[in-house]
């Protein structure tokens, strides 16, 4: 059978984060780029940047790094730049080959040589490698995977990532066809379950023969720079085709000719969701489907819209629905009508108090989901913080994984993770 020819091939495994860093970082020159003046500019630029700053700057540079690191990285060059997340100075590392390839794309101006054989990053160069740290470190989940903080990943630090990614596909037992329904989920945690096309649940590990290599790295500068070596054309987006190369692999379901096309049929109306679903669709019965984001990030952002000022009665019917079916207890009051039919009226104080313990929670569960200490969080706001996960749980959904729940787990609202099929009383 023919693998290499089947839809999945193109479909998106990884995202970079799209957050960009502006302005050039102060310990940087504006001009001036030859090696043999890296000390000279690194001193101008550290007078235009503040005394602390400049404290934090020689604490990234010269922070130790684990002698597991170093044997790991061993022939690659230690590069630096903003984390967008926490725009602070990170440091990882890039193998030759990259360095060259981001040197060919962005300019030598965005690549700064430092006396020690380092780079500084910056510009559009920046940009790209952030992104895919900023994928790699907190949507798959590395940073927080890291328990001792030391940089170098052990096996059993490697079961925590979400680096996993599988394509899915059925096969008749009579005939040998393989169904166009397939599609790839990325984003799995290396030990955790992904879903067949029967949508039962199987253990990844089972799968993968190894953690390191194809689903893992031992330090984020090595997945980092396997990233930038896959992503050839640099659109900030990795398909199967490409990380997988010519060794293209599907879990694949047998089903006998006689079930195949109803297997696919309640294949395709389990994963309506992921595949087809239309956001925020509400059909006369009343049932709501919910498709680019969990249950939850819809009650968030119904929150966050009544928070700016906007009044519960101008809310869309599937936002008032939402609301109800989550926070009956929460926000509302039950009264009686006339004819002593309960219905349920919006309380603005209740909200007030409810609005204000929830940001918090959020923040506190945000930061945690993240892998962040609280030093890191101390310019991250509800706002900022609101737009990481957002972007995480577009990510999740872009690529059909069912990790999407982890975003549902961790604004942590309800217990469901989805409203699929579930029919709400608007009036309620």
């Amino acid at each position: 059978m023919n693998l290499s020819a089947l839809n999945f091939t193109g479909a998106t495994v990884f995202k970079r984060f799209e957050f960009n860093l502006n302005a050039k970082p102060k310990i940087l020159a504006q001009s001036q780029n030859s090696p043999a003046n890296s000390h000279k500019i690194e001193r101008q630029n550290n007078n235009e940047a503040s005394a602390s700053e400049k404290k934090e700057y020689e604490k990234v540079f010269n922070a130790r790094i684990s002698d597991e690191v170093r044997r790991a990285e061993a022939g690659m060059t230690t590069i630096y730049f903003r984390d967008p997340i926490t725009r602070k100075l990170t440091r990882s590392a890039l193998s030759g080959e990259s360095l060259s390839a981001l040197g060919r794309e962005f300019g030598s101006d965005d690549l700064k040589k430092r006396a020690d054989g380092s780079y500084i990053l910056s510009g559009k160069a920046e940009n790209f490698v952030a992104g895919w740290y900023a994928d790699i470190a907190y949507t798959r989940g590395y940073l927080k995977a890291d328990k001792n903080a030391d940089g170098f990943f052990s096996e059993s630090e490697l079961k925590n990532v979400r680096s996993g990614f599988i394509a899915q596909t059925l096969e008749n037992t009579d005939t040998g066809e393989i169904s166009n329904l397939s599609f790839v989920e990325s984003y799995i945690k290396l030990d955790g379950d992904f879903t067949t096309p029967f949508n039962e649940n199987k253990a990844f590990k089972e799968t993968a023969t190894s953690l390191q290599g194809d689903f893992g790295s031992k330090t984020i500068g090595i997945e980092l720079d396997k990233m930038i070596k896959k992503d050839k054309n640099l659109d900030g987006k990795l398909t199967y085709n490409e990380m997988s190369g010519e060794r293209l692999q599907a879990e694949t379901t047998r089903a006998r000719g006689d079930l195949f096309n109803a297997a696919e049929m309640a294949f395709a109306a389990v994963n309506f969701k992921k595949l087809n679903a239309q956001k925020g669709l509400n059909n006369p019965d009343g049932i709501i489907l919910n498709s680019a984001k969990t249950s939850d990030m819809w009650v968030k952002q119904s929150l966050d819209k009544l928070a700016s000022g906007v009044e519960f009665d101008d809310l869309n019917g599937n936002e008032q629905a939402i609301l109800k079916w989550h926070l009956r207890d929460k926000i509302f009051d039950e009264k009686k009508d006339e004819f002593d039919n309960t219905y349920l009226e919006f309380n603005k104080e209740k909200f007030e108090n409810f609005y204000a313990e929830f940001k918090e929670s959020f923040q506190q569960r945000s930061a945690e989901f993240l892998g962040l200490s609280g030093k890191d969080t101390g310019g991250l706001d509800y706002e900022k913080l609101s737009k990481i996960v957002e972007e995480i749980n577009q990510t999740f959904y872009d690529t059909h994984s069912t990790s999407i729940k982890e975003v549902g787990k961790m604004i942590n609202l309800r217990d469901k993770d989805l409203l699929i099929g579930c029919k709400i009383d608007t009036e309620a």
